[in-house]
């Protein structure tokens, strides 16, 4: 009986640890965005989809990232509306105030795309 409940456990355990660690995609890269921020557009790309899409100026060199609510090829990327406006606002502080960003993404899709995991805005 001691038996059996141990090994109940440990498949409970084993289940919640794999549930856990597959809730969450790896973030692949990250880019400074020592330039600081390009451009910022945000708005809708169709009527249940919120698109944003910032300009890193990265080395001299200005790349291309975004963050949807929802989109069809890489769903793990999707984000909240709240998400995506948080990004817009700390997006349009950088580049008003020139201040750097740090961008995590993943690239996903065909094309490939460089969706935006984490943003974070540095004071220099």
């Amino acid at each position: 009986m001691e038996r059996k409940r141990r090994f109940g456990l440990l498949l409970a355990l084993g289940a919640a640890l794999c549930v856990a660690a597959s809730a969450r995609p790896a973030v692949a890269a990250s880019i400074s965005c020592d330039g600081g921020i390009d451009y910022v557009d945000y708005g809708q790309a169709s009527s249940s989809n919120t698109v944003l899409q910032l300009g890193c100026i990265s080395g001299g060199a200005v790349q291309h990232f975004y963050a949807y609510t929802s989109q069809g090829s890489c769903t793990g990327e999707n984000k909240t509306l709240d998400t995506i406006k948080g990004w817009k606002s700390m997006a349009e502080g950088a580049l008003l105030g020139g201040r750097s960003v740090i961008l995590y993404y993943n690239t996903c899709g065909s094309p490939a795309k460089n969706y935006i995991s984490t943003f974070s805005l540095r004071r220099q």
